[in-house]
């Protein structure tokens, strides 16, 4: 068995240990074939998951013969989260919601938590939530990319402990070597941001591209940069495009709702507005469907590198129809 199944084998003996402990909240009095029926294992895995559970602290004792079975001890809850009611409706409000996109990392994970915090709280609690898991309906949710969730712990590990690394990106192996700074989410999209560690140099790695990280014994300090001040070390000047965008109220608008690295926005006299932006050159493919999706609210001024890479979407889409 490779080192990866034995992790998750392990990770998912301990979310199934960890719902027995609440299925032992829920069920004061059980017999060993409702936890074998509850979870889908054999005798003898529930056997030894109800030894672990009692090593772990969790009081419960056995009885013998036809109607025996298995008692929770003390009343008292076990692994309980003192939550208000008022936390309680906020916190199941915002898991649900983000259980709910697609686009996000640990969906499964969000959901299970949600049930705990259903199976943790009081009565009273519980009819709040009740009242709650009717009163809202989720659309076009499954925005963006579904992402690996080994890859995002790996981001997140070797950021976290600031380990250097090389990666695989769209099937390719990059030999520089990278420093992870964090994560931001731009457009739907889960971005890595990374300092190189020789140049200096910010570069943001689409998570979805991200196919192998690979940790390296090369240790050299980099800058102070983390996610409030990444911006003035992103890539060479000459890697740049500035574009110049005239604009109404409503595309001002639009186009504030992306993230942009540097902006500046000029209002003229008859109400229009001149935009001035730093992109990258590997982002205007994705800059040019986002100024068509503002319409005739905004024009390209320049370069005329992105007003011909408009022209051509434009004309893509008229060839479908």
């Amino acid at each position: 068995m490779s080192i990866k199944d034995t992790e998750r084998k392990i990770m998912k003996k301990t979310i199934r240990l960890y719902n027995l402990i609440e299925f032992c909240n829920n069920n004061r009095n059980f017999k060993l074939k409702d936890v074998m029926e509850e979870f889908n294992i054999s005798k003898s895995t529930a056997l030894r998951d109800i030894k672990d559970i009692q090593e772990l602290g969790v009081p419960l004792y056995s009885t013998g013969g036809k109607n025996g079975g298995y008692k929770v001890i003390r009343k008292t809850h076990l692994t309980r989260i003192d939550l208000n009611d008022e936390e309680i409706k906020s916190l199941y409000f915002a898991l649900s919601s983000i259980s709910n996109l697609k686009s996000l990392p640990f969906s499964s994970e969000y959901i299970s938590i949600v049930n705990k915090i259903y199976n943790s709280s009081t009565e009273v609690q519980k009819s709040i939530i009740n009242q709650y898991k009717n009163m809202f309906e989720y659309f076009n949710v499954e925005i963006g990319n579904e992402y690996s969730n080994e890859i995002f712990n790996k981001v997140i590990n070797f950021t976290i402990l600031k380990k250097q690394f090389t990666l695989v990106y769209g099937s390719k192996h990059l030999t520089y070597i990278y420093q992870g700074i964090g994560l931001t989410y731009k457009n739907n999209v889960w971005y890595f941001v990374t300092a190189n560690v020789k140049t200096k140099i910010v570069r943001l790695f689409n998570l979805n591209k991200i196919e192998e990280i690979y940790e390296t014994r090369f240790k050299e300090a980099i800058p102070n940069i983390h996610l409030k001040n990444y911006k003035q070390y992103l890539v060479e000047k000459e890697s740049k495009i500035n574009i110049t965008i005239e604009s109404n109220e409503i595309g001002v608008n639009l186009l504030q709702n992306h993230l942009w690295s540097n902006i500046t926005i000029n209002k003229l006299e008859d109400d229009t507005f001149i935009l001035k932006i730093d992109i990258n050159k590997e982002d205007v493919n994705f800059v040019s469907k986002i100024i068509i999706s503002c319409g005739k609210n905004v024009k390209v001024l320049s370069p005329e590198s992105l007003r011909n890479n408009i022209k051509q979407d434009l004309q893509e889409i008229l060839d479908y129809y």
